[in-house]
């Protein structure tokens, strides 16, 4: 559907009521703008609502988060003021040590930084994350709950770890200080899988007679009706 631009104020007017109705509603309206509408449509919706750009905010998963995909848009499209991309941009760099989150790699989210901006994150995390990767492992295994897959549980680590591994590789980077990461995130891994409870017998499970008499044969409780 093809909305005219006198439709504009009408359209947009309907947006704003359903983003105040309820607060997931934000995300749609989010989605929306980031994809399926232009830069007039776009640039109309933010003279009407002039603290909408300062209401975006970036957070980790950058890659599940709208907020960051209207930014992009919004830079894409010449109507992102620089000090919001300089926001972003730090809280960026504090998210890729912190969580660690490596989103902002993706082809979309690199956008917002330039290169200098780029290399130097990565700077950061080789300096900060991978040279303390052990607090890091600790932070995530105060968080694991000792019932699930442990592999399942460290998953999302290890993927920022392999994000930043082919980044380093792309760039000439060193990449020992991530090969020592992923040697000790496999550790404990297999250390938290060797502590886990065993997993109950098959004959058990399915409620084999576990009273230690073999002597008795298992009856049917139609014994009694055929005698």
């Amino acid at each position: 559907m093809i909305v005219p631009p006198d439709r504009y104020s009408l359209v947009i007017s309907r947006m704003e009521t359903f983003r105040k109705n309820r607060g997931e509603n934000a995300n749609q309206v989010n989605r929306f703008l980031a994809y399926r509408c232009d830069q007039n449509f776009l640039a109309r919706f933010i003279e009407r609502n002039p603290n909408f750009i300062s209401e975006l905010r970036v957070g980790s998963y950058l890659y599940a988060v709208s907020d960051v995909d209207v930014i992009v848009r919004l830079l894409e499209y010449g109507l992102l003021p620089e000090n919001k991309r300089l926001n972003s941009v730090a809280k960026i760099r504090e998210l890729a040590v912190d969580i660690p989150d490596a989103g902002f790699l993706r082809d979309n989210i690199r956008k917002l930084l330039t290169e200098a901006e780029l290399q130097e994150i990565l700077d950061h995390v080789r300096t900060t994350l991978l040279s303390n990767f052990d607090d890091c492992i600790d932070d995530w295994r105060e968080s694991y709950n000792g019932r699930d897959d442990p592999q399942e549980h460290f998953s999302d680590l290890e993927d920022a770890i392999e994000e930043y591994r082919k980044a380093f590789i792309a760039r000439e980077i060193s990449t020992n200080e991530i090969e020592e990461a992923v040697a000790m995130l496999g550790a404990v891994v297999e250390e938290l899988r060797a502590d886990m409870p065993p997993e109950p017998d098959s004959d058990d499970f399915y409620g084999s007679d576990t009273s230690g008499d073999d002597s008795k044969e298992s009856r049917s409780v139609f014994d009694d009706v055929d005698q």
